[in-house]
């Protein structure tokens, strides 16, 4: 019974941190209607910057650097590539994320050569023990990262002028330019935005 406990636990949290990767994929497309297949090179520079610094400026500042490099460039992919062809179709779009991520993950790969870097997460390896199951608390961090990150969009797309804008635009987005909505600015939002949460350690 331990084992399917665990077994169950396990699927959960491994779940929780494929839902955070798949937020932000799914926020970037209602918003702005791009595949954004560099999403996963993005997410790796901010792992990279992660795993470069810790040792240097201790984990939590390198985990504020990860998170702001993510986050910074998602937002140069968006205003110094996509914006430019903001009308071309979902496919010619699409093409545009792949050479992207291709460039980015070459250098990013470059950069690493054989090294294994690690986050250097003051949790390390231990565990915690749920229902009669060993779970590691990598895993078990992720999950409640993934609520708590849920919870805030939930009131952020509710609550917050943002939110409802980008609920605008992805509902249709002539209409809320025509409404005054900054269709460049939810774009650079949704772009953005995924950065600030997808690198926690947990989630590598």
């Amino acid at each position: 019974m331990s084992n399917f406990f665990g077994l169950i636990i396990n699927g959960l949290s491994l779940g929780a941190i494929y839902a955070l990767i798949a937020l932000g994929f799914v926020m970037i497309f209602k918003a702005t209607h791009v595949l954004n297949f560099a999403h996963g090179s993005v997410l790796l520079l901010g792992a990279f910057v992660v795993g470069t610094t810790h040792d240097e400026i201790g984990f939590w500042l390198a985990l504020l650097f990860g998170i702001l490099a993510a986050a910074l460039a998602a937002v140069v992919i968006d205003v110094v590539i996509m914006r430019r062809v903001r009308a071309a179709d979902l496919g010619t779009l699409a093409i545009l994320t792949l050479g992207v991520d291709v460039l980015m993950l070459t250098e990013l790969t470059r950069q690493m050569g054989t090294s294994t870097l690690t986050t250097g997460a003051p949790w390390g390896t231990d565990t915690v023990a749920l229902a009669g199951a060993t779970i590691p608390l990598s895993r078990v961090i992720a999950f409640l990262v993934t609520v708590v990150v849920v919870a805030v969009l939930w009131a952020v797309f509710k609550f917050t002028a943002s939110g409802i804008a980008m609920r605008a635009a992805a509902a249709d987005g002539g209409t809320a330019d025509l409404m005054g909505i900054s269709l460049n600015r939810v774009a650079a939002t949704a772009w953005g935005l995924p950065g600030h949460w997808r690198r926690w350690p947990g989630s590598s």
